[in-house]
């Protein structure tokens, strides 16, 4: 299987390691707990690397039998830099997917960011077509992009992304691998989130909020 990726990494760190623009970060789920992920903090973006969020729907022993299901939680808590408030933010997903006609599989995609929730459409593969190494269906991209803005300067958000991967083959000889992981593939990330900034003096006196009045005696 082949996985196209679209950015490389140019540093690993742990989770609880911080910077000017990054926090902490933290990730869970039946194939995603913090063993399993790598995080590459590049100045203004953020790569995330799923080890093992993927299926493999075959006949061998260790496979995931007939049917499975990969559910992953990531978030990261980030501040924008001196001067800046977030104007913005976009997403790109990245993986592959291989699989006999007799299969299907759906990766579902839900963030959130403050108040903002994003629940794109399903990315799907239908039962009845087979997707060979190298055919260009074998690999996919999705993208989003998000004008959601804060009203407060430099104000500390969290991004917030969780993903389910099911997968259903009928008969012995069927198969199904991909997902978002990072399987024959070579160095990449699976996962780019990438905030836009402002300067705060575009929001004029929402950029330092009054202090709330004192309760009435």
């Amino acid at each position: 299987m082949r996985i196209i990726f679209l950015v490389f990494a140019l540093l690993c760190l742990n989770g609880h390691a911080e910077d000017s623009i990054w926090g902490d970060w933290h990730s869970g789920g039946n194939a995603c707990d913090e063993h399993d992920v790598e995080v590459v903090k590049n100045g203004n973006s953020l790569s995330i690397i799923f080890n093992r969020f993927s299926l493999n729907l075959t006949s061998a022993p260790k496979s995931d039998g007939n049917a499975g299901m990969k559910y992953c939680r990531f978030q990261v808590q980030f501040t924008p830099p001196a001067g800046m408030f977030l104007a913005g933010f976009s997403q790109v997903y990245s993986g592959g997917m291989i699989k006999s006609p007799k299969t299907s599989a759906e990766l579902n995609i839900r963030y959130r960011l403050g108040p903002f929730i994003g629940n794109p459409k399903a990315v799907r593969w239908e039962n009845g077509k087979g997707i060979n190494p190298g055919d260009q269906a074998s690999a996919f991209v999705q993208s989003y992009n998000d004008n959601y803005r804060s009203v407060i300067c430099r104000e500390k958000s969290v991004y917030v992304v969780d993903m389910d991967l099911k997968g259903l083959r009928v008969g012995n000889n069927e198969f199904l691998n991909g997902g978002l992981d990072t399987l024959d593939a070579q160095s990449g990330t699976n996962l780019s989130f990438v905030p836009q900034w402002q300067p705060c003096k575009q929001l004029g006196s929402r950029s330092n909020p009054s202090p709330p009045a004192p309760p009435r005696r």
